[in-house]
């Protein structure tokens, strides 16, 4: 399959809208679009079919959970099912067809790579962005009467932060990027070029900043999911936590380029960090003073199950989560299309199976690191022992989900495991399950309404967002242990500092990853933070699974080596699809492609 259509076509004004891309994203306030291809002008004859445009913007929002909406061309396909944790120390995937994320796990990604079975979707970034100014530059045509100037101008408002936003995922993904601000007709001249990585951020901060002026600072009730301005000043700090980081805040690029400004600054500067540390701490005092706060009931067996799964008002701290159709779904009867898993009790096969590298990131309940070791003492996983996240997050030999204990000595039909191939087919084969993101009642009710949303910002994020720029700019600031202790506070686990090291810059820092790491853990966030920290040596190191062996009533526990992975320096950003490269010369390949 190739990439069949040009990025430039997807620009283009031809009079016409299809409603087949017209599809949404939440039920309850992006309605179903008509069903026949309609005249822009008809579209824009009224606000409830003028708001179906920006509903094709927010139904390509970023959603991390490899579920099917329109077959092999859905936003939501992910990897061929793979979440973007199969790509990294976090997880790997059962799907013995799912064999796209080996292009990742490999180093064989390059510009021809099979499209769209890819971790981007270049394509549909473009749409959501020409679907945004669509309707900017056409809402205010529609007639008297139309809606209050206030709520067009919230409307819009929500278009720009769209804008805003999939740029940045663009800019994370492959650098400096060509600026779109208009969408264009075919008389238009279409420059392409890229900008160097300063003006693509500058460009991206500038939209949000914009779109920041004309939206409240939360949305909640039918209203959860749309972009508020509290998104918008996250996504910012976002947008400068990467700028600042070493893959783009440097002198020395990841890979020889000519054009070295459009991958990296070309330069360090400690302000980019300071700029991040700004914008997230302008972005946290406005989250708390319209409600926001992290989930902390004093219960942390179940408080950040709450803040991952609940919808608000039970969970205080979501800022932003993409919600999409029932029919996404129900789209499949074997459930496959159920975020990270395929039926999986007590078969099935899971797309996301935890490694024990990821196991290996979770601390003891007294906030030491665990050794490799220390998973093969007897009863390394008894509750009370790690950090309560782990046993919210991890189905590990001898726990319970609903009516099942897990077992992972023995494949679902009991027979002992075998080799790797053995391993795959049985589904057991990391020796773990993930439980971050199940619900019983997807496996018991047929037909039942996941209720479930993509958590794309939450406020511990965005914490952590704080202390790591603090930590670059000024080491010495007590904020960077305050805001992590507040999210290890609920998580149940000891404050820092507990070593010597926590009082240091590097110890710090490296305390910080690894919080990243295990309060975010799936949540598609890890294979990208290695990158812009630019350690791609642990993406690209072997991963582990865990053998749990029974000799009589004794139990032990043996890592073993799942497989080796590879990461070439060219994968630091992505390669732009060639077809777009060979149709629009001024869009520079990254290096190395």
């Amino acid at each position: 399959m190739k990439h069949i259509k040009s990025t430039i076509l997807t620009f283009l004004a031809i009079g016409f809208i299809t409603a087949g891309s017209l599809f949404t994203s939440c039920k309850d306030y992006l309605a179903q679009p008509p069903s026949a291809t309609l005249p822009i002008d008809t579209v824009f004859s009224n606000i409830t079919n003028a708001e179906r445009v920006l509903a094709t913007a927010y139904s390509l929002m970023p959603y991390g959970f490899p579920a099917v909406q329109v077959g092999a061309w859905s936003y939501a396909l992910q990897i061929y099912f793979s979440p973007v944790s199969n790509i990294c120390d976090e997880s790997e995937n059962a799907w013995p067809s799912a064999f796209h994320n080996a292009y990742y796990n490999n180093g064989s990604l390059d510009a021809t790579t099979i499209y769209p079975f890819l971790e981007d979707k270049w394509l549909f970034n473009f749409e959501a962005i020409r679907s945004a100014y669509l309707f900017i530059e056409n809402v205010d045509k529609i007639p008297e009467p139309r809606p209050a100037p206030a709520y067009i101008s919230r409307l819009k408002a929500e278009a720009r932060a769209i804008i805003g936003i999939k740029y940045f995922e663009m800019f994370k993904r492959y650098g400096g990027m060509p600026w779109m601000n208009k969408v264009y007709s075919p008389t238009d001249k279409v420059d392409f070029t890229r900008l160097t990585v300063a003006q693509t951020v500058d460009s991206i901060a500038a939209v949000l900043d914009k779109a920041a002026k004309d939206l409240p600072p939360r949305l909640d009730g039918a209203d959860f999911g749309r972009v508020n301005k509290v998104t918008v000043l996250a996504t910012k700090a976002r947008l400068y936590l990467f700028a600042a980081s070493p893959l783009f805040n440097t002198s020395e690029p990841y890979y020889p380029f000519g054009k070295v400004q459009t991958i990296c600054y070309g330069n360090y500067d400690v302000n980019r960090w300071k700029k991040a540390a700004e914008a997230a701490k302008a972005a946290i005092d406005l989250a708390e003073s319209n409600g926001y706060k992290l989930v902390n009931t004093g219960k942390p067996d179940v408080d950040y199950t709450t803040a991952v799964k609940a919808f608000p008002p039970l969970n205080t701290e979501i800022i932003q989560g993409t919600r999409n159709l029932k029919s996404i779904y129900d789209a499949q009867g074997d459930g496959r299309n159920k975020p990270f898993s395929n039926t999986v009790f007590p078969g099935g096969t899971p797309s996301i199976m935890p490694l024990q590298n990821a196991v290996d990131m979770y601390e003891t309940v007294d906030g030491k690191p665990t050794a490799p070791d220390y998973f093969s003492q007897p009863n390394p996983y008894a509750k009370g022992k790690l950090d309560p996240r782990f046993y919210q997050t991890i189905l590990y030999h001898g726990s319970t989900w609903d009516i099942y204990t897990m077992d992972m000595s023995q494949s679902p039909t009991g027979q002992p495991l075998g080799d790797n191939v053995g391993r795959r087919a049985s589904q057991f084969y990391t020796g773990y399950y993930c439980l971050k993101f199940q619900f019983p009642d997807w496996y018991r009710i047929k037909g039942a309404t996941p209720p479930s949303f993509w958590p794309y910002l939450r406020l511990s994020d965005l914490y952590l967002m704080y202390a790591e720029a603090l930590n670059e700019a000024e080491p010495a600031n007590p904020d960077i242990k305050r805001y992590i202790n507040l999210i290890r506070s609920r998580a149940g686990i000891a404050q820092l500092p507990v070593l010597p090291t926590d009082n240091t810059q590097d110890g710090m820092r490296a305390r910080i990853k690894n919080e990243r790491a295990v309060e975010l853990m799936f949540e598609g966030h890890r294979y990208f933070d290695l990158k812009r920290w630019k350690l791609g040596s642990v993406i690209g190191s072997p991963v582990y699974g865990m053998n749990t062996v029974k000799n009589g009533s004794v139990i032990t526990f043996e890592r073993f080596k799942f497989e080796d992975r590879v990461f070439p320096a060219t994968m630091y950003l992505y390669p732009i699809p060639l077809d777009d490269v060979l149709k629009s010369p001024g869009l520079l390949q990254n290096p190395g492609y």
